[in-house]
């Protein structure tokens, strides 16, 4: 089985040096293309934020200001379902704000 959290931090340190001078749109570009292999267009909340190491106040906070659509599976509300489009550009938002504070 893949370890794709590993994946995605290997990933990371290795093109750290890209992201300092990526716009914002490559960068969510670059983290769509990375999730969109991985876990397709659509994934479950979980094994998103497992793979990225994203905090799950920061996803609750995005859903609440209505920066991210959560789409629930088969009508049960404890299954999220984010759109990986949508996710991209959070976590674009959240590794921007870790590279500007050099905590990356």
């Amino acid at each position: 089985m893949i370890n794709r959290e590993e994946i995605f931090q290997k990933t990371l340190s290795k093109d750290l040096h890209l992201f300092l001078n990526m716009s914002d749109k490559d960068l969510e570009n670059y983290f769509f293309n990375f999730l969109k292999k991985y876990h397709g267009e659509f994934d479950f909340r979980k094994p998103l934020c497992k793979t990225t190491k994203i905090k799950a106040y920061f996803i609750d906070s995005a859903i609440e200001r209505g920066k991210i659509t959560v789409q629930s599976y088969n009508n049960d509300n404890r299954h999220e379902i984010f759109c990986t489009k949508e996710f991209s550009i959070l976590l674009a938002d959240f590794y921007k704000r870790k590279l500007r504070s050099g905590k990356l």
